[in-house]
């Protein structure tokens, strides 16, 4: 195996714990390994980049972040650089089509569309409040999703109640989205609809060949169905001791402590001689 020289963790459920918070603990740990091996550090989320760099900054770890790979692969920001590479976004024309496709299920399951900083949705809902409060916007920036005005839209979410998911996945399943659309399930109530070909692991790709590397030297971490495709490339996965069973499964190995108990450290204080 070649020496590993990056890492990245998903945040919600990974390095997150469930009060949303980094713990100090796994911030200094992750800021001492960089200074004695060099290795590079950074998110990859579904979250869009204008709620992580706030995040960053208010859990005092942006400056041991060098990359941020958002929205699920679609935004790579280079922190060094100050820099955002954009790819792979959902065409107006499809969004509305998907729209109208799922106007059918309003009874258990909202749209919003994430379009640069702003946000449209079928009803506004304290559901919706929560997602704005979570990517930083304040009301203004939330408009329904039939007014328009949405462009550059990075991806499509369906929100729905834990207690909904069988019939949602049931929709979702038999669902034929537009052509270039692929759906996911990214948490217990949220399936995120993107173009095909986007992933995390592309987004992570993307940085590491500009520095002239592969997947192969990547370490990650991560816990729900969106971190399937990184799992699946990088050189070594690790899934979350509360991750999905699928991530579980699918994983080279899996932390012996939860997001709760700083399992990313403590998987990684074992491992220090892969990098």
């Amino acid at each position: 195996m070649k020496k590993l020289k990056y890492i990245f963790c998903d945040l919600d459920g990974t390095l997150l714990n469930d009060d949303k918070v980094i713990s100090p603990e796994q911030v200094s740990y992750i800021r001492e390994l960089k200074k004695r091996k060099g290795v590079r550090f950074g998110f990859a989320s579904g979250r869009t980049l204008n709620s992580l760099i706030p995040l960053a900054k208010e859990m005092e770890i942006l400056d041991v972040c060098d990359v941020i790979v958002a929205n699920n692969g679609v935004d790579v920001y280079d922190v060094a650089r100050n820099e955002t590479e954009q790819n792979h976004l959902i065409p107006v024309t499809t969004v509305q089509k998907i729209v109208h496709m799922m106007e059918s299920y309003k009874d258990i399951l909202n749209v919003i569309v994430h379009s640069r900083n702003e946000l449209y949705g079928m009803e506004k809902t304290r559901r919706i409040d929560r997602v704005l409060r979570i990517n930083h916007y304040d009301q203004s920036q939330y408009h329904s999703i039939y007014d328009g005005g949405y462009d550059s839209v990075a991806r499509v979410s369906l929100l729905f109640e834990e207690e909904r998911y069988p019939e949602v996945r049931a929709v979702v399943e038999a669902t034929e989205f537009p052509d270039g659309v692929q759906a996911f399930q990214s948490d217990v109530d949220i399936y995120d609809l993107v173009r095909e070909g986007v992933s995390k692991a592309r987004g992570i790709e993307r940085y590491v060949s500009r520095q002239g590397d592969t997947l192969e030297q990547v370490i990650a971490f991560g816990d729900s169905g969106n971190d399937r495709r990184m799992l699946e490339e990088a050189g070594v996965s690790v899934a979350m001791k509360n991750g999905i069973k699928e991530i579980r499964d699918i994983a080279d190995y899996t932390t012996s402590r939860t997001n709760n108990e700083n399992g990313i450290k403590e998987f990684l204080i074992t491992v220090e001689d892969w990098f």
